[in-house]
């Protein structure tokens, strides 16, 4: 564990650009609405989804291609 946020901050600037490549009508809302600041996805990154979803299948389903995949890979499911 780190003793400061700065390295999943970092990760998290990945989030807005990868949005707009998936979704520019999305980014683009978001942009207009000042939600510029991609901290509202702090809690699924540094959870890994499971304190916003219900479904224990679908949570560990997230977690087994978590842990299989790209570090960056819960930035791309939060993109999408």
């Amino acid at each position: 564990m780190e003793p400061t946020m700065e390295k999943t901050r970092d990760l998290l600037s990945y989030l807005m650009p990868l949005i707009n490549c998936t979704n520019s009508e999305c980014a683009e809302y978001m942009q207009k609405g000042g939600v510029g600041n991609v901290m509202f996805a702090l809690s699924w990154f540094i959870t890994w989804y499971s304190h916003v979803l219900n479904d224990l299948d679908v949570i560990l389903r997230l977690y087994d291609l978590f842990i299989v995949s790209h570090f960056l890979m819960p930035i791309y499911v939060a993109a999408e």
